[in-house]
């Protein structure tokens, strides 16, 4: 039996535009494609440089052994890349692939990377399907979740984008042990901002189990996500576009 924190989440929404986020290995990613009903072959992915390193290879060749053909951008980390500039560059690469309607856009890697390719694939052929593959906490809880899209202007962030529901999020919380002790405390703060807003009870939790969280103790970290990712879920379930 699959323990709690492994249980998928429905996020149910009309129209037939609802999905699951399946918690599981990056080594079944090809079972849970298969799960989510995205037709195998061709399908564009875009990681950056920092996560390439170290999910890229053994992704590309689990996903290959179930019979896609992965195309790969990987772009540089950080925000300068959500930019229109780097997604003129995404769309010129996009379109000399063999792609269709039916062609999923693969982000994998943590929000900017999400962002990006979320709107890459909301406004590539007037839309394809995206599969989020989060490897950063805050991506994880919250920002691969809820089908917010968008790049950056030179007004502020995020000025620009679309909403454009996932087909799928797959989270492995082993790919957390790979981020920096920055990187990791950052996403905490999201958490911790989760539990009071919405979960007294989870807030007491994260107190209890303070000392295993922050040694990313692999069970602890496990229900941590799943909790997290069950409150932005419900969140976006009651309120898809932000209105309220």
């Amino acid at each position: 039996m699959r323990s709690s924190h492994s249980q998928p989440i429905h996020i149910e929404l009309p129209q037939d535009r609802g999905y699951r986020i399946h918690f599981a290995s990056l080594s079944e990613a090809a079972l849970q494609f298969d799960g989510a009903r995205l037709r195998s072959g061709p399908a564009l992915l875009v990681t950056d440089e920092n996560v390439a390193k170290h999910h890229l290879d053994g992704l590309n060749n689990q996903l290959a052994g179930g019979g896609w053909s992965i195309r790969t951008r990987i772009v540089e980390a950080g925000e300068r890349s959500k930019s229109a500039s780097m997604l003129g560059q995404l769309y010129d690469w996009a379109l000399e692939q063999p792609i269709d309607r039916q062609t999923p856009v693969i982000a994998l890697g943590g929000g900017v990377v999400g962002d990006l390719a979320g709107y890459l694939a909301a406004t590539l052929l007037r839309g394809l399907p995206l599969v989020h593959i989060p490897t950063s906490l805050i991506a994880q809880a919250d920002s691969a979740i809820g089908g917010k899209s968008g790049i950056n202007h030179a007004k502020g962030k995020n000025l620009i984008g679309a909403f454009h529901q996932p087909s799928m999020v797959l989270v492995d919380t082993s790919t957390l042990a790979t981020l920096s002790d920055r990187d990791y405390f950052s996403g905490l703060a999201e958490v911790v901002k989760h539990a009071l807003i919405a979960d007294a009870d989870f807030f007491d939790w994260l107190d209890e189990y303070w000392e295993n969280i922050q040694e990313r103790s692999v069970i602890t970290v496990a229900e941590m996500v799943h909790r997290a990712a069950s409150i932005k879920a419900a969140i976006v379930i009651e309120d898809e576009r932000e209105t309220g």
